[in-house]
């Protein structure tokens, strides 16, 4: 697949996350502001992930799928990238980023209650 090729892809399904997030994950939002925040999380996830396949793509000349690839020459940080690939080209990456702050912080409010 050439690159611009690639590219045109992934800049197209970011937008699509991005621009129909709302659609797709909450019903409506509550303001403008939120609203806008919420297309930008999303695209940026879905590029994330994007960059992710092509980091992965490069690296392994276009041959990462191939099945003696995942027998041999599968590393750790192979699967780090197929993960948050999945993950944003799904659009799951910002709701798992921020189900991620959202545990950071009910994990904070516990201990401080531990400690007092």
């Amino acid at each position: 697949m050439p690159t611009d090729l690639f590219w045109i892809i992934a800049i197209g399904f970011s937008l699509f996350y991005g621009l129909f997030c709302e659609n797709i994950w909450i019903d409506s939002f509550s303001n403008r502001p939120r609203r806008i925040h919420q297309i930008w999380f999303n695209f940026v996830g879905s590029v994330i992930g994007w960059s992710c396949l092509f980091v992965l793509w490069q690296a392994k000349q276009g041959g990462f799928i191939s099945y003696d690839h995942f027998l041999n020459d599968f590393s750790p940080n192979d699967f780090i990238f197929v993960v948050i690939s999945v993950l944003g080209i799904t659009g799951l990456l910002p709701y798992l980023l921020f189900s991620i702050s959202r545990a950071v912080d009910a994990l904070v409010k516990l201990l401080g209650k531990l400690v007092s």
